[in-house]
């Protein structure tokens, strides 16, 4: 019997070792949402998929939609993101913060690629330039801020029209949100409590 083998882009957002040698990856993809999936062998020193699932890193992956479960049975790495932010603790820090949170709030699959894009543009700017502190506060808070409006844990406020009108990652975008960062950090406290309830 043939098996589809589904091929799409993804954050390795979790790694957790089964068995012997598989290991279960929770995956950000670009077109199935979040997926749960079992790679044989990877832990392997002979395994050819391993470089290329490191956690909080983008590949090519393709998939098997098995009878209970996905098996992982191709990877090509695109971003080892450690690599890429290696001369930034706090960058590293924002972004496995950003991840973590992101595998919290999402559950199973959702072909909306609205988180997926909203990591690939919080991804894109955090390697873009250098940042002030208070910009790499107000970048991480505009992460979260488009993460939790998209899930629906965001109000609508006026004082959030300036950040909304703006392309969502741009220095304009960050300035804005360093305005009104202190409110900012109250409601993504307020989302972030309402998500876990």
């Amino acid at each position: 019997m043939a098996y589809h083998v589904y091929t799409t882009e993804g954050w390795i957002l979790k790694s957790s070792p089964v068995g012997e040698a598989d290991m279960y990856f929770h995956i950000l993809t670009r077109d199935l949402g979040v997926v749960v999936a079992r790679a044989r062998s990877v832990r392997l020193g002979v395994s050819k998929l391993s470089p290329s699932l490191v956690d909080f890193s983008l590949a090519t992956l393709s998939f098997v939609k098995g009878k209970y479960s996905w098996r992982l049975v191709g990877a090509k790495s695109i971003a080892n993101t450690f690599k890429v932010l290696e001369g930034s603790l706090e960058k590293k820090r924002l972004w496995v913060r950003f991840l973590c949170t992101l595998r919290q709030l999402i559950h199973g699959e959702e072909k909306d690629r609205a988180p997926y894009d909203i990591t690939v543009d919080f991804y894109t700017a955090l390697v873009k330039r250098e940042y002030s502190a208070e910009e790499l506060k107000s970048l991480e808070c505009l992460a979260m801020f488009h993460l939790l409006k998209f899930l629906g844990y965001v109000e609508e406020k006026e004082s959030y029209r300036n950040i909304l009108s703006h392309p969502i990652f741009q220095d304009n975008s960050i300035k804005k949100a360093g305005e009104i960062k202190k409110e900012l950090i109250q409601e993504l406290n307020r989302a972030l409590s309402a998500s876990r309830s």
